[in-house]
This record gives structure tokens, sequence and C-alpha cells, in this order.
């Protein structure tokens, strides 16, 4: 059985069809990608997916529940087994590293202790510990980005969601961020989903690729199949991203 699944699903904005009848299937421990062009509605997937959007039409199905008419309270223990790390990090500019780790643990039953040394074990993970007592002006991009990762990984959930992880950050540590991902989802058999345009991250993270056009679900396949098939779609997006040819060789 799917660990997710989206049946049918559709999502406009008044006139603006963005998600004409999404189909796809998630396994539990799966590290999906989720490719397409700006403005296609990669971003609206995720928030659909977590219900902090309402479809229009289709259904919604986690570890086997269908999500689709739950009412909020039933939503809630679901959504906390599904961390999200935004495009921007979002951390808490007043708290420390170590403060923003800990923050999806306070409130949840956790002593001191256990907060402690769960923060500390995610920061060894994550090679972070350097850091415990910075604040986010202190840290680079890179390592924000880490610690929001940490962050979700707090929250001790089944699944993370991605969006846009590498976006704003320099290309070596946008590399070192995709193996962080990817280690995460390997070692911890935590199920991923993705949303980037950077396709050195796809590499290194994605068991599988779904290419998001006109608003289905145009191309699902492993990443060596998306470099290889030449339906014109993917054709064209493909000749449309900078150094496409460097990843295509492995680069």
């Amino acid at each position: 059985m799917a660990f997710i699944e989206l049946i049918d699903v559709h999502k406009s904005f008044g006139d603006n069809k963005v998600l004409r009848g999404i189909n796809l299937s998630i396994e539990k421990g799966e590290s999906l990608v989720i490719l397409g062009k700006s403005g296609i509605g990669k971003s609206v997937t995720l928030l659909v997916l977590t219900r902090l959007l309402p479809l229009d039409r289709g259904k919604v199905i986690i570890n086997g529940i269908d999500t689709t008419d739950l009412p909020e309270d039933k939503l809630i223990p679901i959504r906390k087994k599904i961390s999200y790390v935004f495009q921007s990090g979002a951390l808490f500019d007043s708290l420390t590293v170590y403060e923003n780790i800990a923050f999806p643990m306070i409130g949840e039953g956790y002593d001191e202790d256990e907060i402690d040394k769960r923060v500390f074990d995610i920061m060894d993970l994550l090679n972070i510990s350097e850091f415990w007592d910075l604040y986010p002006d202190e840290i680079s991009g890179g390592v924000k980005k880490i610690v929001s990762i940490g962050r979700a990984l707090a929250a001790n959930p089944d699944c993370i969601l991605y969006d846009e992880p590498t976006t704003g950050i320099d290309p070596y540590a946008a590399k070192k961020l995709s193996e962080v991902i990817r280690r995460i989802n390997i070692d911890m058999g935590i199920t991923t989903i993705l949303v980037t345009h950077d396709m050195r991250c796809a590499k290194i993270v994605a068991d599988k690729i779904a290419f998001l056009h006109e608003g289905v679900i145009y191309f699902h396949g492993s990443f060596g199949e998306f470099v290889e098939s030449d339906l014109p779609v993917l054709e064209e997006f493909k000749g449309s991203l900078p150094y496409m040819a460097k990843y295509l060789k492995g680069g």
C-alpha cells in the first residue's frame, strides 16, 4: 500500500486551474522529486498534500487514511508526522540554532533532558553542533537551510516535504545540502518529497521524478528515464535549464 496517494486532485484559484487531475502514488521511504516550470503548481501540490490548502476535487490519502473530508482536529495528528521545510528556511531570528531545532518539541510532553539529547543528536547528525548557540544572522545561508532540516527532524516525522531547498545558496553548499537530504532519506527511512529546479539536487535526491505539466503528472519515472526521455515537453524543459548537459553527464 502506498504511503501517500493523490487521486484526481484538482485545485483552482479563481479562473486559474492549477491542478487539473493529479494522480500520484508515493511509497513509504521513497524519495520523490517534483519538477516543472515556474508557476506550474509544484508548491501548491505540497500544500494540498498537507491539506493546508483545500482541494476542489479528488482525494488525498496518507498512510491509508482518506484525509479529504477530515475536520481540522483529525488532520492535526496526521500533519504532525509530515514536516515541511520552506524555501526560506523560516527560522526564528530571535532564537539560537539550538532553540530553533528544539521548537517543535516544546509543549509536546518532552522533558528538558529529552529535548537536550535529541537536539544535540540531530546537530551531531547534521554536523552543525559548533553553531548551537548562534543566531540565524550569524550563520551562512547553507547552514540556515541545514538548521531548518534539523528543526523538521525534531518533530520525528514519517515524511519531510522540501520546497526549493537549494535556492539562494552557492553550488557547493547546494550539493552538500542535497547529500544531507538523501542521507536522511536513506539512513532514517523518511519519505521525501522535494520540489526543485536544481538538476544536481534532483539527481542526488531522487528515487523517482514526477514532472508536472498543465496541471497533471506528465511523466513519472527514474532520473535516468527522465534524462533519456525524448518526449517533446520534457526536451523543451531540459533545454531551458542552465548547464543541463553537465548534469546529464553526471557532473
